[in-house]
């Protein structure tokens, strides 16, 4: 029962991820090399360089094939945030299939240990202020459930990880 009342939840809600993922290629706190920072849901071939953090970041398009960009609802955007980070201000949506797939790869091309954080904000971005609830999974693994307390509440999650030449990340 709990099966499908979940299944029929993800078929009707539209998912979204990832407003900001930062996964490292290696943990041994390189300034940017080594760095895969994604702002999730951007303009396609833009680049960046955050002002706060010196971060630089491009759009996920060269990590998934699925999925729709949107920005979150001006109410809870800059200049009525002004505290909110240029990743967190658009975010891509899955309004079908029950799994999405980011493919992320080490730039070196072999196994190494790396840090992935992801964080995320609904920001009633579909107009419903009905944010949704939905897994991450490395690989088959389950990481963890993202839920949100409301439209403005930011999630962030992070986890350490032995990352083989060819990993994914999943969203379910």
């Amino acid at each position: 029962m709990m099966a499908g009342k979940n299944k029929a939840l993800f078929g009707s809600i539209e998912l979204l991820l990832l407003l900001w993922i930062s996964a490292t290629v290696s943990v041994h706190g390189q300034l940017q090399t080594g760095f895969i920072s994604i702002d999730c849901g951007g303009p396609v071939n833009f680049r960046y360089v955050d002002i706060d953090t010196g971060i630089s970041y491009s759009t996920d398009g060269d990590h998934i094939d699925t999925g729709i960009n949107r920005n979150i609802s001006s109410k809870y955007a800059y200049p009525n945030n002004p505290n909110l980070p240029q990743t967190l201000s658009d975010l891509r949506s899955f309004p079908h299939g029950d799994k999405n797939c980011y493919s992320l790869r080490p730039a070196d091309g072999n196994a190494s240990l790396n840090l992935i954080r992801a964080s995320f904000l609904y920001g009633d971005y579909d107009g419903l202020n009905n944010p949704p609830q939905f897994d991450l999974y490395l690989d088959a693994s389950l990481w963890v459930t993202i839920k949100f307390k409301n439209s403005s509440d930011v999630v962030t999650t992070e986890i350490v990880d032995l990352q083989r030449p060819m990993s994914s990340m999943f969203v379910s």
